[in-house]
């Protein structure tokens, strides 16, 4: 159960960033505006 938990939270993890550098792609200059902590 927690070996299923952490890999769960780890697979959330990278579509997260996943999603996050798709975001940075698509609103480039905005991005450089305003930069993502």
């Amino acid at each position: 159960m927690k070996r299923t938990l952490k890999t769960v939270g780890m697979y959330a993890f990278v579509i997260l960033m996943i999603l996050a550098f798709a975001f940075m792609t698509v609103a480039g200059v905005g991005i450089q505006q305003k930069p993502i902590p």
